[in-house]
């Protein structure tokens, strides 16, 4: 906040804003973590990104199904994607 600030640059989010936008509707906003994983379990959704140790957490539980699986894509980015 300390640096220089050039309002042109402003003018170039427009595009940014509207790619977003359009990509919010291929996806579904959950409640986080807990919202994710409840999804998950219900099979509304079939992918999202969770807290290893909540995924665990929850299987421990008996809160997922037994047959859900998580999955690194490759790189991945260890204790985020599900």
């Amino acid at each position: 906040m300390t640096g220089p600030f050039d309002k042109a640059e402003v003018a170039t989010w427009e595009q940014a804003y509207k790619d977003l936008g359009e990509f919010n509707k291929l996806v579904t906003i959950t409640a986080g973590n807990v919202g994710t994983l409840d999804a998950l379990n219900r099979g509304e959704i079939w992918m999202g990104p969770v807290w290893v140790d909540m995924f665990f957490t929850f299987m421990n539980e008996g809160k997922l199904d037994p047959k859900t699986r998580m999955i690194l894509p490759d790189p991945g980015m260890p204790g985020q994607p599900m």
